[in-house]
């Protein structure tokens, strides 16, 4: 009989936190979903920067402006095999560090790139 109380307490409670409506606020009423909230939202923040900045960078490296742009694009392809590979593999935490460093050193190496000037394309 006990054990039928506890789980009829333990059914009773699921299915009062089931009838429960969450809304944004949510996101920070507690200490620890406050702070995957926040690292999220920065992470989020800093791959959309990454990949714009390194999308619109890409008209500026030597070569044809629509071709590196392309090629640009071909790239990504072969990173969600990678990407979906990768997190199978080992997880989302420790690839997610390791990529994330990779691109921020390929970023300040791409500002290192000099600007080439290219007379015989037209600016759009």
């Amino acid at each position: 009989k006990r054990i039928k109380m506890s789980i009829q307490t333990d059914d009773t409670e699921m299915m009062a936190t089931a009838d429960r409506r969450y809304n944004p606020l949510d996101l920070f009423r507690t200490r620890n979903i406050r702070i995957y909230t926040l690292i999220l939202f920065f992470l989020w923040t800093i791959n959309s920067m990454t990949y714009n900045i390194l999308s619109m960078n890409s008209g500026s490296i030597a070569g044809e402006r629509y071709l590196n742009f392309l090629l640009g694009g071909v790239v990504e392809i072969p990173s969600y095999f990678l990407a979906y590979y990768v997190i199978n593999r080992w997880g989302r935490v420790k690839p997610t560090v390791i990529f994330h460093i990779v691109a921020g050193l390929f970023l300040a190496a791409s500002g290192l790139v000099p600007h080439v000037e290219q007379p015989h394309l037209l600016p759009l």
